[in-house]
């Protein structure tokens, strides 16, 4: 296991733009780090940090429980999506996302895939005008299954793990993911 240090010292790539100060794809362009010595003909990038996007987590009316699960969820945004992994070294995919966001914040321990979540005993199939922070949202891209989990932020907001060759982020409950959200589900009171 990695401490949140060495997880974001690893990914602190995802922090940061880069943007070259040659954009003639004729020369190359060369970015060091700041430990490295630059060549006097060597381009070289500006490299200019970016803060990390951040979930809203309300302070009234939330409970403690709720707050820890955006927090974490908020600690993993920019990680890749991957296939089958439930490890933040790796990156995720949306099952493997929710199914660590509740073990690492409120110690709950949800099946691996995103139809098993969605029958889970233990929780409480919601309307999505019944969904609070932190709560699960359901979705089926077939109509026949679900396929698909992220976590609920604020009404319009859930975050997850889309899709191969995307990251982890905060998306807008509208158009693709209103047309095919089912439900919602809650662990908690």
């Amino acid at each position: 296991n990695m401490s949140a240090d060495e997880l974001k010292n690893r990914f602190e790539f995802v922090l940061e733009k880069i943007e070259f100060e040659n954009t003639d794809l004729k020369e190359t362009t060369r970015w060091t780090n700041s430990t490295a010595k630059a060549s006097s003909k060597s381009k070289t990038s500006t490299v200019q940090k970016v803060e990390r996007p951040k979930v809203f987590i309300p302070e009234q009316g939330t409970s403690d429980a709720r707050k820890k699960i955006l927090a974490e969820s908020q600690k993993h945004i920019g990680l890749p999506y991957s296939y089958g992994s439930m490890d933040p070294a790796k990156g995720f995919d949306c099952s493997g996302f929710a199914r660590f966001v509740y073990k690492e914040s409120i110690k709950v321990n949800l099946p691996r895939t995103s139809s098993s979540q969605f029958v889970a005993e233990g929780g409480k199939l919601l309307d999505y005008k019944d969904l609070q922070p932190g709560d699960l949202m359901f979705f089926s891209h077939s109509g026949s299954r679900i396929q698909h989990v992220g976590i609920f932020v604020e009404p319009g907001k859930f975050i997850h793990a889309p899709r191969t060759g995307r990251r982890i982020s905060v998306d807008n409950y509208n158009g693709y993911w209103e047309t095919h959200f089912v439900k919602g589900k809650t662990f908690l009171q």
